[in-house]
């Protein structure tokens, strides 16, 4: 993360605001911590901490949308992104637009300034872990059921924001430099072997 932060804030000439969310993911931790983060800038964007994060493909592909528009960016896993975990939230929330909708898990996803002026009113001050335990899922799930199910936004679909719940049997090492995210997930599948690494196994027992 110190070397993530480097990058934004000295190369690229951007703010990285690291919050330090409990491993366990309780709603009230989560949430909390992602309040300070809906102000002032361009783009909010969420990512795990057990996700590699190339920082400069974010850049290049966050230019090609206009941050003053609805903007929900990020990837759909099929497993989760029909429809909500549980059913019978929409209660709290008649102007919900949907049912169904896709969102991005909190492995990864960005959202624009314009969108964040009509989700507000679900998570300023105290509000979000509020809308959090209304829903039941946490701040990820939370904040793609407010902006796919009540606001009716679609998810933006980039393909190369990876997640934890990938399978990675079928990937691609060529198409390593081109990915904003990948996760470092231990599981079989989920393990890309990158030969020549400037880590050692003891520092990166994740490659």
């Amino acid at each position: 993360m110190c070397v993530v932060s480097y990058i934004a804030n000295a190369l690229l000439n951007v703010f990285l605001l690291v919050s330090h969310s409990a491993a366990s993911q309780a709603l009230n931790t989560n949430s909390s911590t992602s309040l300070g983060e809906w102000k002032v800038f361009r783009w909010f964007c969420s990512f795990d901490d057990d996700e590699y994060l190339n920082v400069v493909n974010l850049f290049k592909e966050l230019k090609k949308y206009d941050s003053s528009a609805d903007y929900y960016v990020g990837h759909w896993l099929t497993k989760h992104g029909k429809k909500p975990k549980r059913i019978g939230w929409f209660k709290f929330f008649p102007e919900a637009k949907r049912t169904r909708y896709f969102y991005a898990t909190g492995a990864s996803y960005c959202v624009s300034s314009g969108l964040m002026k009509k989700v507000k009113k679900y998570f300023r001050g105290q509000l979000f872990p509020v809308t959090c335990r209304k829903i039941g899922l946490t701040d990820d799930y939370t904040v793609g059921s407010v902006i796919g199910g009540v606001l009716g936004v679609n998810l933006t679909e980039v393909p190369s924001m990876l997640s934890q719940g990938e399978d990675f049997t079928h990937f691609n090492i060529t198409q390593l430099k081109n990915m904003i995210t990948i996760s470092s997930k231990l599981h079989a599948s989920n393990r890309v072997k990158i030969p020549r690494s400037a880590f050692s196994n003891a520092e990166d027992p994740t490659r």
